[in-house]
């Protein structure tokens, strides 16, 4: 920003940036909790998110289907939409985005074994 120096110009611009962020969040009703079980919480929703990523990343690397069961895939997807728009309704974060991630792994499996079956 011409007329201040740099990390004045940087401190602003964070500034601007959190203070939209924290409008938003507030807005839809995304405010984020302070204790510790809070924080367990949204670390276990990035855990339990990513658990189907391995067997993803496997199945695309060998494109063996043989054993998965696509009837669990879709139960997973299924009730992970489900807990999905709970977590919408309930504005728990952790909520929205471990279901999010394990259904996106979900469908995405889900549609590789019926490609390669």
């Amino acid at each position: 920003m011409p007329g201040f120096p740099e990390s004045i110009a940087n401190d602003r611009v964070r500034g601007i940036i959190q203070s939209m962020l924290n409008g938003f969040t507030q807005r839809i009703g995304l405010t984020k909790h302070k204790h510790p079980i809070d924080h367990l919480a949204e670390l276990n929703a990035l855990v339990g998110g990513i658990a189907l990523y391995p067997q993803l990343s496997k199945l695309v690397s060998t494109h063996d289907v043989d054993g998965l069961a696509p009837t669990s895939f879709f139960i997973m997807f299924a009730t992970n939409l489900v807990w999905h728009a709970y977590g919408w309704h309930r504005r728990a974060p952790p909520v929205i985005v471990s279901s999010a991630l394990t259904a996106l792994a979900a469908a995405i499996i889900l549609a590789l074994i019926f490609v390669w079956k």
